[in-house]
């Protein structure tokens, strides 16, 4: 396996990186003390990404979970973004090559639905929009090639100890506050206030997810059975208390997906199915109960009425769309955020912006179903309850987005550091009549 600085001068670029960022420093050095210290911090991590792709990701692996907005070039970032980013360029410039076939073609993927939106930038030219669309590509490609150099560089166990690690802290957080308000009478959402604070759906989300990757128990991952169960009892408490019903569906999808790619398992999971059928009827009730309320400010009557709003703004310009992130403009003053992914879709890049997205996740399925099962089945079960939490609330979002690319690229990553041979593009043999004499 090599790299990219090894085998194209990665090496000279971090080089010339090196000797622009001292300029810089010398010329702002009495004048924005600042901007030099930002530089040289952002000139060594990129040096220790170009050193060690996979070191840099899981060290930043915490970050990849945080939500807290930074300033960065007069734009607002999350954290995770800008961590994901970063990893992301590193791994470009010093991540483990060549790629396997299927990390190729989901890159690929990306490619062409990013292609596709370039229509609405043409079409709807705005600052925003042009934002958001190389936000998307860190969220989705960036990702993928985050988790896959992890894995592929034998780090792949070590992040998943790492995530799992950072989903029972928020757990614990989740629950004792939880518990401090159950104490006081009150028995809504909770909403973790410290020391990260996270909204409900953002907390549910994440630990939906990595209870998914508890629970799927990977022959791949070298954790011990009680401890992955005992982790993913706590997540699943812990998602209960958010009340987050967008990710408690995302968990019940995904493990009902592993139940059908993996029969063998279903005798031990029988207990979580019988379990699940409750919370699946609160769930129902809840919703019932939300959307008999005459009152406009329920979450249900919230998404049904932004999804008719939606629809008009849809009307607009059915195969274009407004651009990314078009709530935001003014000249759309109190709108309310499309209710879930395809609606997002429609309205921000129009028929030809969904046709893409559509395309991308099920061509992603349809590759993630030919790689073998102890690799694809928990990248599967993950890349659907993704689709379907999206269909729930706000698709394209910081960490809720870019947590499941991550973790396919988990699972791809270490397909290639199990099988270095067997998922590498073979060089075509060469027929004897083509051997010169």
């Amino acid at each position: 396996m090599t790299t990219f600085v090894k085998d194209r001068g990665g090496s000279l670029l971090a080089t010339v990186l090196a000797v622009v960022v001292a300029v810089l420093a010398g010329l702002h050095v009495s004048q924005r003390p600042e901007l030099v210290l930002g530089l040289a911090a952002g000139l060594l991590v990129f040096l220790m990404g170009v050193y060690d792709a996979s070191l840099l990701a899981l060290v930043c692996c915490p970050a990849f979970l945080m939500v807290l907005r930074i300033s960065v070039a007069g734009t607002d970032l999350a954290v995770s973004d800008l961590a994901i980013a970063v990893c992301a360029v590193a791994a470009l410039v010093s991540g483990p090559r060549p790629y396997s076939p299927p990390l190729r073609a989901l890159l690929w993927l990306c490619v062409g639905y990013q292609a596709a939106l370039t229509v609405t930038l043409i079409a709807t030219p705005y600052r925003a929009n042009f934002i958001e669309w190389g936000h998307e590509w860190m969220l989705a490609a960036g990702a993928l090639l985050v988790g896959w150099t992890l894995a592929a560089s034998g780090r792949g166990t070590a992040a998943c100890k790492v995530l799992l690690t950072c989903g029972a802290l928020i757990a614990l957080g989740v629950i004792g506050q939880g518990l401090w308000q159950f104490a006081h009478d009150d028995f809504s959402a909770v909403y973790l206030a410290g020391p990260l604070p996270m909204h409900k759906n953002l907390a549910g989300t994440i630990l939906a997810f990595l209870a998914l990757l508890a629970y799927a128990r990977p022959l791949w991952l070298p954790i011990s059975t009680t401890v992955l169960r005992l982790t993913f009892g706590l997540l699943v408490v812990g998602l209960l208390f958010t009340q987050a019903r967008q990710g408690i569906v995302a968990l019940l999808v995904g493990v009902l997906v592993l139940l059908w790619l993996r029969p063998k398992e279903q005798r031990r999971s029988t207990v979580i199915v019988v379990l699940a059928v409750p919370v699946a009827a609160f769930i129902w009730w809840a919703t019932q109960q939300q959307l008999a309320d005459p009152s406009d400010f329920s979450s249900a009557n919230i998404r049904i009425s932004s999804w008719k709003t939606s629809m008009k703004i849809w009307q607009l310009d059915p195969w274009f769309g407004q651009g990314l992130r078009w709530w935001y403009r003014p000249d759309f003053p109190g709108i309310i955020a499309p209710p879930n992914g395809l609606t997002e879709m429609l309205t921000s890049a129009g028929i030809v912006g969904a046709s893409a997205y559509v395309v991308l996740f099920c061509g992603a399925v349809w590759i993630l179903a030919r790689i073998p099962r102890r690799y694809g089945a928990l990248a599967i079960a993950i890349l659907v309850a993704h689709v379907l939490r999206g269909q729930l609330d706000m698709f394209w979002l910081a960490v809720v987005a870019s947590l499941p690319w991550i973790l396919i690229g988990i699972c791809l990553g270490t397909q290639r550091w199990e099988n270095p041979v067997a998922t590498a593009s073979p060089a075509p043999a060469r027929q004897p009549a083509e051997i010169a004499p």
